[in-house]
């Protein structure tokens, strides 16, 4: 605002040097824009922008852009009041104006005053009143035009403010119901899955025994739905496979070129390869950790599901990324046999990593056998994918595997041995075909 001095009406200063300083001021905001373009082009700032959700970045863009929009035109409705009158003292309620014709009509004792040098406040709560009210086509009509340079600002800022409305209203909406598809798709989940409950068939008490209670089935069904809703980890599954890779549980990565499909992988799933000795960087080269991460399947368990091995995929490596597991014993033709040596698994920390290189067939009578003991979302790698590795990579398997391979088959042959089960045996046979490992095991 301008300082008291410069008020022509107490003949101060000209009218020429008043429009001069007035142009100076002008040529001052031009400064603002350059200022934001090198904020935006900063590496903090893109770095802190790529960091964000899209959606709730467009829509602090969006609400951001709205607000600045407001604020100059409501700067430039008080100032046309001021280029008119030359002044923001008494005279501003004199001379005919927009503030004026407010004053006469709408001014009540104690309340908003814009006339004078020490309210601008009010000025500028005023303007910024009628600058909202514009944009947002709502029109209380107590602020009006009265002059002609007025009501050129104000035909002029209704035919362009329309169409901006439009566009603003319409990206904010689909912001908005994009930020909601997360709430749409559990109920959607939520209500298929109770519409199939309603269609368990009903059993006598005999049956509750080999079938479970349907009370309670439909009970972990509802909690398993909730589950995945509350973790944010629904899945957008392709068909009806409830298995994806990393392309389908990240939709960006077809997309992308194959350097950066290679890099993006590598950050996803590094550092869980990393995890497992013989797939490390150590003696895997960065190509093949990228093709095995691709090769890679995400499942989900519920809270009390037992596992041994994948229906579709058989054995492999399972990585927790959420829930937790809890190593119960070993499963095979003789039921579940509990050893007694409970260990439990959290999130990121792998389990059959040693038993996943030993064949079926000698861990055919124990294979290890997990429970979880909450909704867990895995990284499930494939036993074949692994053999795929190990044969392709001779050294990840004779410095790493195969010492794995070998204590794993030790440790059966032991607790066979103890259990006065050695004659029955069986010799594991490597899937590998290593004859030194096989003979020293033999």
């Amino acid at each position: 605002m301008l300082n008291k001095k410069y008020d022509v009406y107490e003949g101060s200063v000209e009218n020429r040097d008043l429009n001069f300083l007035i142009l100076t001021a002008l040529l001052r905001l031009l400064k603002l824009p350059r200022a934001w373009i090198l904020i935006k082009t900063s590496y903090a700032f893109q770095s802190f922008w790529e960091q964000q959700s899209v959606p709730k970045t467009m829509l602090i863009s969006f609400i951001a852009k709205l607000i600045v929009t407001t604020h100059w035109i409501a700067c430039t409705w008080s100032f046309i009041a001021f280029i008119q009158v030359r002044t923001f003292g008494q005279a501003l309620g004199e001379e005919p104006n927009w503030i004026s014709y407010w004053f006469e009509s709408n001014y009540v004792e104690g309340g908003v005053n814009p006339i004078g040098y020490d309210n601008d406040i009010d000025r500028y709560a005023l303007s910024l009143f009628w600058s909202i009210q514009s944009v947002t086509s709502i029109g209380y009509g107590n602020i009006v035009p009265v002059t002609r340079l007025e009501y050129y600002f104000a035909n002029i800022l209704m035919l362009v403010q329309g169409l901006y409305w439009a566009f603003t209203i319409g990206n904010i909406v689909s912001v908005v119901r994009h930020m909601n598809s997360n709430d749409q798709q559990y109920t959607r989940s939520l209500d298929r899955a109770n519409k199939m409950i309603q269609s368990f068939s009903p059993i006598n008490k005999e049956e509750v025994g080999a079938l479970g209670h349907p009370e309670r089935i439909a009970k972990r069904i509802r909690k398993f739905v909730a589950s995945q809703y509350d973790y944010k980890e629904i899945i957008e599954r392709n068909g009806d496979s409830n298995t994806p890779r990393l392309e389908e549980l990240y939709p960006a990565l077809p997309g992308l070129s194959n350097e950066l499909r290679r890099l993006a992988s590598l950050q996803l799933m590094g550092k869980y390869l990393e995890m497992i000795p013989y797939l490390s960087r150590k003696y895997l080269s960065l190509e093949e950790q990228s093709k095995l991460a691709f090769k890679c399947h995400f499942v989900e368990f519920s809270r009390a599901d037992l596992y041994f091995k994948h229906p579709q995929f058989g054995r492999g490596i399972i990585i927790p990324k959420k829930g937790m597991a809890m190593s119960i014993g070993t499963v095979g033709n003789h039921g579940i046999i509990g050893r007694g040596d409970l260990q439990t698994y959290g999130i990121d920390d792998p389990f059959g990593v040693e038993d996943v290189l030993v064949e079926d067939t000698f861990l055919n009578d124990e294979l290890p056998l997990y429970r979880f003991s909450s909704y867990a979302l895995v990284i499930f790698i494939p036993q074949s994918v692994i053999y795929e590795v190990l044969n392709n990579n001779v050294r990840a398997w004779k410095n790493c595997g195969r010492w794995k391979y070998l204590q794993t088959c030790l440790l059966k042959l032991a607790r066979r041995k103890k259990d006065g089960l050695s004659s029955f045996a069986r010799t594991p046979i490597c899937p590998l075909g290593n004859d030194d490992l096989y003979d020293a095991v033999k």
